[in-house]
C-alpha cells in the first residue's frame, strides 16, 4: 500500500516510448509524472530540479548513456531507477551490477506492471534504501564508458534460456532468420539471437561490420576477397570460404566504404 504520491520522470529519446510509459502509468493514481526528457542533458537538469522518486531511464541515448546521467547526479538525490533498453546486453550489465529492474524493448504491458510493482514494493522501506546505496556504489565504482558499446570488445547474446558472451572480433558474419538473427563465429559456431539487423549493428557499433544485404552483415576483418561477375553482381568471400552476395541496394554504399570505385 502506497500512502504518498510518487513523482516520476520519464527519460527516453523516442517519443512513442515516452508516450507508452505515460499511458501505462495512468492506471496508478499515486503516480505523478513531473517531466519527460528526450536526452541525457535534459534528464540531468530535470532530476536536479524535480528530485523525482522514480525515473524510467533509457540506457542508450544519442548524447550520453543512462549511466552517464546517473554519474552526473548528486548522490544524495539519486532516485529509484527502472532501466529501459533495446539491447539485452545492456540489460544484463545493468542487472549484474544493480538489481532493481530493467525493461527490454519491446516489452509487454504485463511486464511493465511487474516492474513497477517491484519498485513500489520496496519503495520507502529498508530494502529500497539498500537499493539506493547499491546504485550509489555502482556510480562510484563503474566508469560510464564501461557501458558504451563503442568500447566493448564483447557482446552478450540471449540464446534460448542462456546468455552467451561473444567476442565481437570473432564474429564472421550475421544473417537474419525471421524474428531472429544468426550470429556466426569464426570457429563455425552459430548463436540464434532475438534481434533485428538494424539493432544488432547498433549494439555491436564496430567499424568493421557492414550490412551488404537486407539479410546479411559481414565482418570486414574476416573478409578475404571481393569478387565481381562482370555483370554488376558483387560477392564477398570470407576467410572460411563462405561466399555472400552483396545486394543491389547495398552495393554503392559497400563499395564506397571500401574506397572502391564503381565501374
Amino acid at each position: 500500500m502506497i500512502n504518498q504520491l510518487i513523482k516520476v520522470v520519464i527519460v527516453d529519446d523516442e517519443v512513442l516510448a515516452r508516450q507508452r510509459i505515460r499511458i501505462l502509468l495512468a492506471d496508478y493514481d499515486f503516480i505523478e509524472i513531473v517531466d519527460e526528457c528526450a536526452n541525457g542533458k535534459k534528464a540531468i537538469e530535470s532530476i536536479n530540479v524535480h528530485a523525482p522518486d522514480l525515473v524510467f531511464m533509457d540506457i542508450q541515448m544519442p548524447d550520453m548513456s543512462g549511466f552517464d546521467v546517473l554519474g552526473k547526479l548528486n548522490s544524495n538525490l539519486l532516485p529509484l531507477v527502472i532501466f529501459i533498453t533495446a539491447f539485452d546486453s545492456y540489460a544484463i550489465k545493468a542487472f549484474d551490477y544493480f538489481t532493481l529492474d530493467y525493461l527490454v524493448k519491446p516489452f509487454r504491458d504485463s511486464r511493465f506492471k511487474e516492474s513497477l510493482e517491484k519498485v513500489l514494493k520496496y519503495f520507502g522501506d529498508s530494502d529500497g534504501k539498500n537499493m539506493i546505496k547499491r546504485l550509489q556504489h555502482l556510480i562510484e565504482s563503474i566508469p560510464s564508458e564501461s557501458f558504451d558499446s563503442k568500447n566493448d570488445s564483447k557482446i552478450i547474446l540471449k540464446s534460448g534460456l542462456n546468455y552467451v558472451l561473444v567476442e565481437i572480433g570473432k564474429i564472421s558474419h550475421i544473417k537474419s532468420s525471421g524474428p531472429y538473427i544468426e550470429v556466426l563465429m569464426e570457429n563455425g559456431k552459430k548463436h540464434l539471437h532475438r534481434s533485428s539487423m538494424a539493432n544488432i549493428l547498433k549494439e555491436i557499433n564496430h567499424k568493421s561490420f557492414v550490412q551488404v544485404h537486407r539479410s546479411t552483415i559481414v565482418n570486414l576483418d574476416y573478409t578475404s576477397e571481393i569478387s565481381s561477375t562482370g555483370m554488376g553482381e558483387i560477392f564477398v568471400l570470407l576467410k572460411n570460404g563462405v561466399k555472400l552476395n552483396v545486394g543491389k541496394t547495398y552495393k554503392k554504399s559497400f563499395l564506397k566504404r571500401l574506397n572502391i570505385s564503381e565501374s
